[in-house]
């Protein structure tokens, strides 16, 4: 009965960490980072009619990682990434893509400057 009851124990503590684990790994992910060194982290943008898909974006990268920013918008834009002081002309229609290493911690923000929109926010940590 005790080796049972020991048995018992055991299964119940190995589901309730496997369910712990589950919980965790799902308390905040970033749909577009990669997880280390499994590729570049892709993050894309659409602006029409001068408004942002997604909206109010935040993307978690971590330091180190590569990360690919492809800005899509119905109008010809500047689109400027702080800190790392990367722009690019976009045209409308046609996507624009940032590329970097994201090698500074912080967050920075994404926008464009014609039309003054923030796009996005970058996290690195």
């Amino acid at each position: 009965m005790a080796r049972r009851r020991s048995r018992a124990i055991a299964l119940a503590a190995v589901a309730v960490g496997a369910f712990g684990i589950a919980a965790c790994s799902s308390a905040k992910s970033t749909p577009t980072a990669a997880a280390g060194g499994a590729g570049p982290v892709r993050i894309a943008v659409q602006i029409a009619h001068h408004k942002v898909t997604p909206t109010d974006a935040v993307h978690d990268v971590h330091l180190g990682d590569e990360v690919v920013l492809t800005v899509t918008s119905d109008a010809d834009d500047e689109v400027h990434l702080h800190g790392y002081d990367k722009e690019i002309e976009i045209a409308a229609g046609k996507p624009g893509t940032i590329d970097f290493t994201a090698n500074l911690p912080g967050i920075f923000e994404v926008e464009t400057h014609k039309s003054n929109l923030q796009l996005l926010q970058i996290e690195v940590k």
